[in-house]
């Protein structure tokens, strides 16, 4: 069993390079709450109507991609955009997005299409996945998009691992052909679709987001009660995209805090 604490554990997911972006503002947060320095924020001025946002005055947005445009795979984009990942492109002046479609088998959804044989899932009803877009940095279009992942299921959240993936979380329980419920990690530089593996060493559950920090993958879980939060270590660091699916290990999930400490205790190991 480990102790973490509250701000250790802040300050430590902020220096984690998965989380770097996102953490920044809360590790800064906490840096000034304990040095109780809390002041309110100035703001950034009052919403200006600006089409489909509206934002402060000077704020710029642009869309570039909907629901419905074709793909370069011959697919229509599909719908329901969820979690997303921005990567350093591997062409010149590029960026990779990979994002999740939380499609929830429901009418009217447009499916995310791979090939038969890259699914996860063969019953049709699971159309969740992930799509890929490459942008070009100077004039923001997209110059290729794909589907990348498909056959899952409400695939809601996730994250962003520092040796180039990302890792897409399905948001729901259940069984098809295949069970529902696991993390799913996609190669951001793959060329097509990749196949459909699921982490299983970090379990099957309802989640939500994945960070990796200092050798493990810690999970949150969305789950009205008795959610709790996991993480999972495996018996060795992933150097590439594909070694948590390969990888054995021990899923751990958090006690019960005292004193202001975050305590893991072993769940179930694979």
């Amino acid at each position: 069993m480990v102790a973490v604490g509250r701000r250790d554990f802040i300050k430590r997911a902020g220096a984690a390079g998965g989380g770097a972006l996102l953490m920044a503002p809360l590790t800064n947060f906490a840096a000034r709450a304990a040095a109780g320095d809390l002041k309110k924020g100035q703001g950034y001025g009052p919403l200006v109507p600006m089409g489909e946002l509206a934002l402060p005055q000077g704020f710029q947005y642009r869309v570039i991609s909907r629901q419905g445009d074709p793909m370069n795979d011959g697919n229509p984009t599909p719908g329901i955009f969820d979690g997303m990942a921005a990567f350093r492109g591997d062409r010149k002046d590029t960026t990779i997005l990979i994002r999740n479609h939380e499609n929830r088998r429901r009418p009217g959804e447009v499916p995310v299409v791979v090939p038969p044989d890259m699914r996860y899932d063969s019953d049709p009803s699971y159309n969740a996945g992930n799509t890929k877009l490459v942008v070009d940095d100077k004039t923001r279009t997209v110059i290729e998009s794909f589907a990348i992942l498909g056959g899952t299921s409400t695939n809601c959240a996730g994250g962003q691992m520092p040796w180039g993936s990302w890792v897409a979380s399905e948001e729901v329980f259940d069984d098809g052909a295949e069970p529902h419920g696991y993390n799913f990690e996609i190669d951001a530089y793959a060329s097509g679709p990749v196949a459909a593996v699921p982490i299983k060493g970090a379990g099957r559950l309802v989640h939500e987001a994945v960070v990796w920090m200092d050798g493990a993958l810690y999970q949150t879980e969305d789950r009205s009660g008795d959610s709790a939060l996991y993480r999972y270590v495996p018996d060795a660091k992933p150097k590439r995209p594909g070694d948590l699916a390969a990888s054995t290990g021990v899923l751990e999930a958090r006690a019960r805090a005292r004193y202001g400490s975050t305590t893991f205790i072993r769940r179930r190991s694979r």
